[in-house]
């Protein structure tokens, strides 16, 4: 049911150019798998709530995952700066919640819906929202935000992303009250830590994202960035595993050449001590 209511990788260092490239898209989506927002002291949220903040900065939308209740636990965030957050998700005793941080100058949240509930442990939390775009006619999209099972095996990591694709799929052509449907379905983004990477070393799609080749389902014809890149820390800071990406629907947006990963001003040691095992993602995007 409905209801009203974010590669090319070559270095390590995001420099100005790269954030006055990314703004040159319509639009910047981000994500970032906080490490239990709200959790800790005081002072562990306001690190956290820090560096959300600067992000802001750079990105029109921000994939939260990891948030600890239902709501985000940060102020002065900037003007204009709103949230949207799910319910608590979990299949166990471990719940979350998903949270959009947007710019609301840009971005109305119109309707909401999760992920059907059998096929995941924490299912995504799409929002369908209207986006206005400079130069253009306001644009409908759709955002959907994941973090996958863990787990001891990477079977059931590969099952979830399998279902994600079906539900980002079925998002072109859901629409709310009297919201018409584009001829090429409605522009999707989903993003967020999978948990594994979208393709192997050989640059082939994995099990668990076949339905994220272009060449093999052109009907959405999806695109993916980061797709085999370290997001993730070790606890020295070194960069780990290719768990964070974004998935958008080619037929009507196209992503920018590259996307890129971020500890803002931190170190990546400075990062993984005070905000997250995971570095911050983005991306350009701009609607076809």
């Amino acid at each position: 049911m409905l209801r009203k209511l974010s590669v090319l990788l070559s270095t390590w260092v995001v420099a100005l150019f790269l954030i006055a490239s990314a703004n040159a898209a319509d639009l910047t989506v981000g994500a970032l798998n906080t490490l239990h927002l709200g959790w800790g002291t005081t002072t562990t949220t306001k690190n956290k709530c820090d560096q959300i903040k600067a992000l802001m900065g750079t990105v029109d939308i921000l994939f939260l995952q990891e948030t600890m209740q239902t709501s985000v636990p940060c102020t002065g965030l900037g003007t204009g700066i709103k949230q949207d957050c799910s319910a608590m998700k979990g299949a166990s005793s471990y719940k979350e919640a998903y949270c959009f941080v947007y710019q609301s100058s840009k971005i109305t949240v119109i309707a909401y819906i999760d992920a059907p509930s059998t096929s995941f442990s924490r299912p995504p939390y799409a929002i369908l929202t209207q986006i206005k775009v400079t130069g253009k006619a306001d644009k409908y999209a759709w955002f959907a935000n994941i973090h996958s099972v863990f787990g001891k095996t990477v079977k059931p990591r590969q099952d979830e992303a399998t279902a994600a694709g079906a539900f980002f799929k079925s998002l072109t052509t859901t629409t709310y009250g009297t919201i018409k449907i584009p001829t090429a379905g409605f522009p999707v983004v989903i993003g967020g830590d999978w948990n594994i990477a979208v393709t192997n070393k050989k640059n082939a799609y994995q099990n668990g994202f076949k339905w994220a080749d272009p060449a093999t389902n052109p009907t959405t014809a999806p695109s993916a960035c980061p797709k085999n890149d370290p997001t993730s820390l070790t606890a020295k800071g070194a960069p780990s595993s290719p768990y964070d990406h974004f998935v958008i629907t080619g037929v009507s947006l196209t992503g920018d050449p590259t996307c890129y990963f971020t500890t803002n001003s931190l170190s990546k040691l400075g990062w993984r001590q005070n905000v997250s095992d995971h570095m911050a993602i983005y991306w350009g995007v701009t609607f076809k």
